[in-house]
C-alpha cells in the first residue's frame, strides 16, 4: 500500500489558505501514486478556539472546503477535523471518497492485500499485530476550563503494535526503531508486507530538535514574533535557548543581553562573550550591580524610616538580581525592541521550581523546560552540529551549572546548583511520568541498594551522601518543593514547549499540601533507626 502524507504548512484560523495549499499540490501528491492520501489533523484549520470554530461563517466556510476536499482526490484519503457540532467541539476522523466524506470511528482499511487500521478515537486501543496510523494524537486542548501551561502541538506515542505512523508529525514507528521527522511538505510511506518504509529524510533516531524547532517556527509564525532578546550567562541552558532560537529566526533576528552581578565570573563572561561572537549574534553588556544596590538601598531606608523590619540578604538578594536581570533588563528591552525575551529554565528547575518568579521564569515561552538537565547537554551537540560546529565553547560542557547569585555558587571554586542533575534529573523523570514512583519504594530500592539501577540514574546514588538520614532529608526537601510551591510556579511559568510524552500541562494539578503515606513514613522510620 503507497501512502502519501501531507503535512501542510498550517495556517491557523486561515481556511481558504490552507485549501490552497492542497490545490496548488494536487499533481505533486497524485504523481506519487498513491493507493490512501493522509491528511494531518486539522489540516483546513489548525487549532482553533472554541470561539472561532462556533462561529457560522467560520463553519460555513470549513463545510464548504471540507466538501471540495471530498471530491480532490482521485484516490480515497482520509484526515481529522475539529468542527462544532451540537454546540460542542467535536474531533471527527473523515473518509473522503467517489465526493463523499464519511465520519470514521476506529477501523481497518485494506488495500493491495494489506490491512491496516485507523485510530480514530482517543480511547480506542493499539492491536497488537496491525500497522497503525493514529488520527487522535492531538494538542492539549487550549479551549478547556483548566489551566495548561504546555504548548503541545504534536503528541508523542511509541505503542508495541505492527507498526506506527503519525501522518502529521511525520513520527514512525518500526519495532524497536524511530523515526521523527516533523517536517512540512509531502512524503511516501509505503506499507510493505516486512513492515514500514518512509521516503521521508528522517533520522535513525528521534531527534527533540526537529520537534522544538518546528513548534517554534510554528509558535512565532502564529503569534506574528519574530525578534528575540535572550540572556546570555554563559551556562548550557542559555546557550542552547541561543542556538534553538537562532536556528529558527535567524542571527539577525537574535539579540543576546549579558547582566553580569558581584557573582559572576569571569569564565562565564567569557563563554557569553565568545558564544556571542561564535554565532554571530550582537550582545549587549548591561551590569546590575549597581541597580541591584540602589533597590536594596532604598527599601531599607523606607522600611527603616517606617518601622518595618525587612531583611535583603541570602535569598531575598538572590531573588532581587534574577528579577532586576529579567522584568526590568531583558522584559523593557523586549519592548523597546518589538521583541520577545525567552525563559531558559530546563525540566529539572521547573519540577522543584528552582528559580525565581518574575525573574527566570518569565518570557514568552520555556522552549527547553521539557527537556532534563542531560538532555539540554545533548540538544547542545545536536545544535552545535545542525549550526555548522564550533560554535558552543567547550567550557560550556565542564563549567558547573550556577544560577552565580552568591559566593555558595562560585564556579570558579567549583560550587554551583544544588541540584545533582546526574542523580535528580532520574529521581524526578520518575515521579512526573503516568505511573510514578512512590516514595516508599524509593526508600525500598535505596535500603536495597537498586535505586541507582531502578532510576537509570548516571551516578551511584549511595555515595552521593554520608548516611539514610542525609538521603532522606535530600528526599523530602525536593518532593515538598515539587508538591508544594513549585506547583504555583509551574502555573504561572511561561508556556512549555512538550519534548516527550509527560510534559507538565499534560495532566491539570492542583495546589495543597504535599502527603506522604502512611506505608513511606512507617519504611522511613524503620530505615532511620538503623
Amino acid at each position: 500500500m503507497n501512502i502519501v502524507a501531507c503535512t501542510s504548512p498550517l495556517q491557523t484560523g486561515r481556511i481558504d489558505n490552507n485549501l490552497q495549499w492542497f490545490r496548488s499540490h494536487h499533481d505533486e501528491i497524485m504523481s506519487r501514486e498513491p493507493d490512501l492520501i493522509v491528511m494531518a489533523q486539522n489540516s483546513l484549520t489548525g487549532l482553533v478556539s472554541d470561539t472561532l470554530l462556533r462561529d457560522t461563517d467560520f463553519q460555513s466556510k470549513l463545510d464548504a472546503a471540507l466538501c471540495e476536499l471530498s471530491t480532490f482526490f482521485s484516490v480515497p484519503a482520509i484526515g481529522s477535523q475539529d468542527q462544532w457540532l451540537h454546540g460542542q467541539r467535536k474531533h471527527r476522523t473523515l473518509y473522503f471518497e467517489n465526493g463523499k466524506a464519511t465520519e470514521l470511528d476506529s477501523a481497518t482499511i485494506s488495500c493491495e492485500r494489506q490491512t491496516l487500521y485507523i485510530r480514530a478515537d482517543e480511547n480506542a486501543p493499539f492491536p497488537n499485530d496491525l500497522p497503525v496510523i493514529d488520527l487522535f494524537s492531538r494538542p492539549a486542548t487550549l479551549s478547556s476550563p483548566a489551566y495548561h501551561n504546555s504548548i503541545r502541538i504534536d503528541a508523542l506515542t511509541v505503542v508495541d503494535c505492527g507498526g506506527y505512523f503519525e501522518p502529521h508529525t511525520g513520527f514512525l514507528h518500526c519495532g524497536e526503531t524511530c523515526h521523527g521527522g516533523w517536517q512540512q511538505g509531502i512524503y511516501t510511506v509505503a506499507l510493505t508486507t516486512s513492515g514500514w518504509r518512509t521516503s521521508a529524510p528522517l533520522t535513525c533516531t528521534w531527534k527533540q530538535m526537529n520537534l522544538l524547532r518546528w513548534q517554534l517556527q510554528t509558535i512565532l509564525r502564529t503569534l506574528s514574533l519574530r525578534d528575540v532578546v535572550i540572556g546570555l550567562s554563559g551556562g548550557i541552558d542559555s546557550t542552547v535557548n541561543a542556538l534553538l532560537y537562532q536556528s529558527v529566526v535567524g542571527k539577525d533576528h537574535i539579540l543576546g543581553v549579558t547582566m553580569p552581578s558581584s557573582y559572576t565570573s569571569s569564565v562565564t563572561r567569557s563563554i557569553a562573550k565568545q558564544l556571542a561572537k561564535n554565532a554571530g549574534i550582537p550582545l549587549l553588556t548591561v551590569p546590575i550591580k549597581e541597580s541591584v544596590e540602589a533597590t536594596r538601598t532604598q527599601l531599607k531606608k523606607i522600611a527603616k524610616a517606617t518601622g518595618v523590619s525587612l531583611s535583603l540578604d541570602g535569598l531575598p538578594y538572590e531573588n532581587l538580581q534574577a528579577r532586576d536581570r529579567t522584568s526590568r533588563v531583558l522584559a523593557t528591552i523586549a519592548s523597546a525592541l518589538g521583541a520577545t525575551f525567552t525563559c531558559n529554565a530546563n525540566k529539572t528547575e521547573t519540577t522543584v521550581g528552582y528559580g525565581t518568579m518574575y525573574g527566570d521564569i518569565a518570557g514568552a515561552l520555556a522552549a527547553t523546560a521539557d527537556l532534563w538537565k542531560h538532555e539540554v547537554y545533548e540538544l547542545a551537540k545536536d545544535l552545535d552540529d545542525f549550526m555548522g560546529g564550533g560554535i558552543i565553547p567547550r567550557e560550556v560542557f565542564t563549567v558547573p551549572p550556577s544560577a552565580e547569585l552568591s559566593s555558595a555558587q562560585d564556579v570558579t571554586k567549583g560550587f554551583g546548583d544544588p541540584l545533582i542533575y546526574p542523580y535528580h534529573d532520574y529521581l524526578f523523570a520518575s515521579w512526573v511520568q503516568d505511573t510514578p514512583l512512590s516514595l516508599a519504594e524509593i526508600l525500598e530500592c535505596y535500603e536495597e541498594c537498586t535505586l541507582t539501577k531502578r532510576l537509570g540514574a548516571t551516578v551511584e546514588v549511595g555515595t552521593l551522601f554520608a548516611d539514610a538520614d542525609a538521603f532522606v532529608a535530600d528526599l523530602e526537601r525536593w518532593w515538598t518543593l515539587y508538591r508544594g510551591l513549585s506547583i504555583a510556579k509551574r502555573v504561572q511559568a511561561p508556556p512549555i514547549l512538550a519534548a516527550g510524552p509527560y510534559p507538565f500541562g499534560k495532566y491539570l494539578e492542583a495546589q495543597g499540601e504535599p502527603r506522604y503515606s502512611d506505608r513511606y513514613l512507617a519504611k522511613r522510620k524503620k530505615l532511620l533507626k538503623k
